[in-house]
C-alpha cells in the first residue's frame, strides 16, 4: 500500500514540475521576446534553464539529502533522453534543419563541456568530483552564459539594424505622400493660372482637403499604434512575470515530492539510485524538453526546438552537476563511465549527421530513439546482473 502511495506521489511530483517549468518557460519565453532577444538565444538560455529547472530541483534536493547517486543518474539520464529522445521523435514528426550556429559554436560547446567532466570525474580525480572541480564546472558555466549575453547582444544590433532601416522607409513614405499631394496641387494650380473658377471650388477643395485629412489620419493611427503597444508590453510583462513565479513554485515543490517517492521506491524494488535517475527520474524531469522541443518543431521554431536540448544538457553538466556537487561531492563507479561516453556519444554523433546537409531527417530520428531504447535496457539489465 504504501509503494503504491508513493507512485501516486511520484506521479504528482512530476506533473508539478512538468506544469511549473511549462509556466516558466511560456513567461521566460515571452519576457525574452518583449525585450527582442533572438530564438536561438532564447532556447539557448531562458527555455533551456526553464526545461532544466525540474532535474536542477531534483539534483539540489538529493544532494542536500546526499543522495548525489540519484543526482547523478538524473544529470546523465537527461542529458541522453534529450538527444536521442526529444530531438529523435521531433525529427520522426517533422525533419529539422539545423542553423550554422548550433553546428559551429553550440554542438561543439556541448562535446568540450561533456569532455570536461570526463577529464574531472575519471581521469585528474578518479571516481569522485572534487569541490574545486565542481566550482570550475559553475565558473565555465558563467563564462557560457556571458559568451551567449555577448552573443545575444550582436545579433539583437544587426535586428535593430533592419528595423531601423524599416523605420527610416516609414518617414521617407510619409514624406513622399506629402510632397506629391503638394506636388498635384501646385500643378493643378498652375494649369488653373492660379485662379479657381467659383464653380469649381467646392471639389477642388474638398479633394485636395480629404487628400491630406487622410494622410493625417495615417500619421495619428501609427502613432497612437506605437502607445499602445508600449501599453499592451507593460501588461504582458507583469503578467509573464507570474507565470515565471508561479511555475518555479511548482517546480522546487515538485522536485521535493519526486526525490522522496522515487528514493522509497528504489529502497524497496532494490534498484540502484543511479539506475532510479537514469530512467524514471531522468525521463520525468525531461518531459517539460520534450513538450517544448515538440511544441516548437511543430511551428518549425527549429532553433528553439534545438537550442532548448542543447542549452538544456549544457546546463545540466555545468550547473547542476557543479552545484550539487559542491554541495555534496559526486562519486562515480567505472560503470558510470558508460554512461558518460554513451552521453558524450549521442553528441558527437549528432554533430556528424548535420555536416554534410545541416538537416536530420527522419530516418536518423528513428535511429536515435533505437539507439536510447538499446541503452535503457542495457542500464536495467546491468543493474540486476
Amino acid at each position: 500500500m504504501e509503494i503504491f502511495l508513493n507512485i501516486l506521489l511520484l506521479i504528482f511530483g512530476l506533473i508539478l514540475l512538468v506544469k511549473g517549468a511549462d509556466f516558466f518557460v511560456d513567461g521566460s519565453s515571452n519576457i525574452a521576446r518583449l525585450l527582442k532577444i533572438p530564438s536561438l538565444i532564447i532556447g539557448l538560455t531562458l527555455v533551456s534553464m526553464g526545461t532544466s529547472a525540474p532535474e536542477l530541483s531534483v539534483s539540489i534536493t538529493s544532494a542536500l539529502a546526499k543522495q548525489n547517486a540519484l543526482s547523478f543518474g538524473n544529470v546523465i539520464g537527461s542529458n541522453i533522453f534529450n538527444i536521442l529522445m526529444v530531438i529523435g521523435i521531433a525529427v520522426v514528426i517533422s525533419p529539422m534543419m539545423v542553423s550554422k550556429d548550433i553546428q559551429r559554436k553550440d554542438l561543439p560547446i556541448l562535446i568540450f563541456v561533456y569532455a570536461l567532466l570526463i577529464l574531472f570525474g575519471f581521469v585528474i580525480s578518479p571516481l569522485i568530483l572534487e569541490f574545486y572541480e565542481s566550482i570550475i564546472l559553475v565558473a565555465v558555466f558563467i563564462l557560457y552564459i556571458i559568451y551567449l549575453i555577448i552573443r545575444s547582444f550582436k545579433e539583437k544590433k544587426l535586428d535593430e539594424e533592419k528595423e531601423n532601416e524599416e523605420e527610416t522607409k516609414s518617414p521617407i513614405k510619409a514624406i513622399l505622400f506629402l510632397v506629391f499631394g503638394l506636388f498635384i496641387l501646385f500643378i493643378h494650380l498652375y494649369t488653373l493660372n492660379f485662379h479657381i473658377p467659383s464653380s469649381e471650388l467646392f471639389s477642388f477643395i474638398f479633394s485636395y482637403l480629404s487628400y491630406f485629412v487622410f494622410y493625417g489620419f495615417i500619421l495619428c493611427k501609427n502613432y497612437f499604434k506605437k502607445e499602445e503597444k508600449k501599453d499592451n508590453k507593460v501588461k504582458q510583462l507583469v503578467f509573464d512575470l507570474l507565470f515565471v513565479a508561479f511555475g518555479l513554485l511548482a517546480i522546487v515543490l515538485g522536485g521535493d515530492i519526486v526525490v522522496k517517492s522515487a528514493s522509497f521506491i528504489a529502497e524497496q524494488l532494490k534498484m540502484d539510485e543511479v539506475l532510479i535517475g537514469l530512467t524514471i527520474v531522468a525521463i520525468g524531469t525531461s518531459l517539460p524538453e520534450l513538450v517544448t522541443t515538440l511544441v516548437a518543431s511543430k511551428k518549425q521554431e527549429n532553433d528553439i526546438a534545438l537550442g532548448n536540448a542543447i542549452g538544456s544538457c549544457i546546463f545540466n553538466v555545468l550547473l547542476i552537476i557543479g552545484i550539487s556537487s559542491s554541495i555534496n561531492p559526486l562519486t562515480f563507479t567505472w560503470d558510470n563511465l558508460v554512461d558518460v561516453l554513451v552521453m558524450s556519444f549521442t553528441a558527437i554523433i549528432t554533430l556528424i549527421t548535420t555536416l554534410k546537409t545541416r538537416k536530420i531527417n527522419r530516418l536518423e530520428g528513428l535511429i536515435m530513439v533505437a539507439v536510447y531504447i538499446g541503452y535503457t535496457t542495457y542500464i536495467i539489465a546491468r543493474n540486476y546482473m
